[in-house]
């Protein structure tokens, strides 16, 4: 899993995006989509920031990670949106086999017109997603997501490395943008730092997930 936040613990700013990213960041981001398969993002994000999930300083790559997005309702993807569009390869979605889709939901909308070549998936626990992936070779895995959907991924044990990038600002107000968001509090999740980093004003973490 990989998360910018703030100094007090913020990873949106009032519009609900994310601006403040710095070359190192970015640098940093490139070094894990090339080791990873694919990067798994939420649909939510993918609107939101309208999100680049390719290896952006090598365009003429053969082996973007593939990405995955997972979607929770019943809403369109819209056509515009840069994951559609080359270098990004054709993925999967997941839809959430409990928002009652009917089985010839599309997500796409009347102006799609490259995503023949997306496969879609249903799921009730993205332990699911995770198995699947594995069981087709896909073994290195990115989180890039919000708050909520990486709830979901440590609520199932499934988050063995968390990069954090601590970005020397301080926004206040409501503390809702957490890196991880649950309904409920979680089996506590204990790791140790693996690296530390400074660069300027911004310090990058690596932090492994204890057994």
């Amino acid at each position: 899993m990989n998360m910018a936040q703030t100094i007090d613990g913020h990873i949106a700013q009032q519009n609900g995006k994310w601006s403040t990213t710095s070359k190192e960041d970015a640098r940093r981001m490139d070094l894990l989509r090339k080791w990873a398969d694919c990067i798994i993002f939420s649909r939510r994000s993918l609107v939101r920031d309208n999100a680049l999930l390719y290896i952006k300083s090598n365009l003429s790559a053969k082996n973007h990670p593939r990405p995955v997005i997972i979607m929770q309702k019943a809403e369109k993807l819209p056509s515009e949106l840069h994951v559609f569009s080359a270098p990004h390869p054709a993925g999967e979605i997941w839809i959430h086999d409990a928002a009652e889709y009917g089985k010839n939901f599309s997500p796409f909308d009347e102006n799609a017109k490259n995503n023949k070549k997306w496969t879609f998936f249903y799921f009730a626990s993205v332990r699911e997603i995770i198995d699947s992936l594995v069981a087709r070779g896909f073994k290195k895995i990115l989180l890039e997501g919000g708050g909520i959907m990486n709830g979901l991924f440590f609520s199932e044990g499934l988050v063995d490395e968390v990069y954090i990038t601590l970005i020397p600002e301080i926004i206040g107000g409501h503390a809702d943008d957490r890196i991880v968001k649950t309904g409920e509090y979680l089996v506590k999740t204990k790791f140790y730092l693996k690296s530390m980093h400074r660069k300027k004003d911004e310090v990058f973490f690596r932090f492994i997930r204890r057994r």
